[in-house]
C-alpha cells in the first residue's frame, strides 16, 4: 500500500473447517499489522448462519483470542439454511467448537 497504509480486509464466512485456515491467517496478520481486518460478516453455506455465527465468534475470540474485530451476522443469509450441507457437523468444525464455549447473543 501506498504512503504506509494498511490494507482494510471485511472477511465474509460460513465458518466451515475450510474457512478457518483463511480467518487464522488474516488474523495473524492483522494481528503483525500487515493489514487490518475490520470486521468478519457471517453466512449460511456449510452450515447454517446462526451456527456460523457462533462458530466464529467462538473461533476468533476463544480460540484466536482476537477481541478487536467486530463479527456481523448476515441480515438474509438464514433464508438459505435449508440448504447447507452439514458436511463438518453443525459447527463446522466436527463438534469442537459447540464444546468450546458460550453462546453469543
Amino acid at each position: 500500500m501506498e504512503n504506509g497504509a494498511l490494507e482494510k480486509i471485511v472477511i465474509d464466512t460460513d465458518c466451515g473447517v475450510d474457512d478457518t485456515f483463511c480467518i487464522a491467517n488474516f488474523l495473524n496478520l492483522h494481528i503483525k499489522k500487515q493489514c487490518k481486518v475490520i470486521g468478519i460478516t457471517t453466512v449460511c453455506g456449510n452450515i447454517p448462519e446462526e451456527s456460523a455465527f457462533q462458530s466464529t465468534n467462538r473461533l476468533v475470540k476463544d480460540v484466536l483470542g482476537v477481541q478487536d474485530i467486530p463479527i456481523f451476522r448476515s441480515s438474509c443469509s438464514n433464508f438459505n439454511d435449508t440448504h447447507c450441507s452439514l458436511f463438518y457437523d453443525k459447527d463446522g468444525h466436527c463438534g469442537v467448537l459447540d464444546r468450546s464455549s458460550k453462546t453469543v447473543t
